[in-house]
């Protein structure tokens, strides 16, 4: 019988050990998916996203690219103040930073959605896009479809009448989050790529 435990196989067996953990929780996070499924209308909220567990586990911002979300950041805010000109690249960090601090503050898209000006809801998907989280993009625009189904208000006065939202459309807002959440550090970590690169 072949030893696999002596020296150098570690990097071999950690690999098969992971994959097998990561099998078997998949396999039970879709018999509850199916237990849920077969309990009836009143579980129909429920659904869970599994398609990230066997890619291991997720991306952690770095303390060096937070600090450079926050140095962008804080110019932006500081020249709100004093009606600075600021860059477009600046603009595009800011917009996607207060998306990730909006939802993750609230624990739904719908803290965003309710409190973002109606120019930054338009501004959300370019700016995700530009950055390079095409997915979020893509995350974000479902869920201003869900939040405002006629299309995003013309003004802010008119968006503050059309956030009373049905129950079904806050689950789907929350759901959305969960999906949102797990990219937090990958979204950070983009974020500070691309400051650097555009020399934001």
């Amino acid at each position: 019988m072949r030893d696999t435990t002596g020296p150098g196989n570690e990097s071999r067996i950690v690999p098969v050990l992971r994959d097998t953990f990561f099998a078997r929780l998949t396999a039970h996070l879709r018999a509850m998916q199916q237990d849920a499924n077969s309990a009836g209308a009143r579980f129909s909220h429920v659904k869970l996203d599994i398609r990230h567990l066997a890619e291991g586990p997720m991306e952690i911002s770095t303390e060096e690219n937070e600090a450079i979300v926050r140095r962008v950041c804080s110019v932006v805010a500081a020249a709100a103040e004093t009606r600075a000109m600021i860059t477009p690249e600046q603009q595009n960090i800011y917009d996607v930073d207060y998306l990730v601090m909006e939802a993750n503050s609230g624990a739904s898209l719908e803290q965003y959605l309710r409190w973002a000006s109606v120019a930054e809801i338009s501004r959300i998907v370019p700016a995700l896009r530009v950055v390079g989280v095409e997915d979020i993009a893509e995350l974000a625009k479902r869920a201003i479809d869900i939040a405002f189904p006629g299309g995003v208000p013309a003004d802010d006065e008119t968006k503050s009448d059309h956030t009373d939202w049905s129950e079904e459309q806050e689950r789907s807002l929350e759901t959305l989050f969960l999906e949102l959440e797990e990219q937090n550090g990958r979204i950070i970590n983009t974020l500070a790529s691309y400051a650097t690169q555009v020399g934001a």
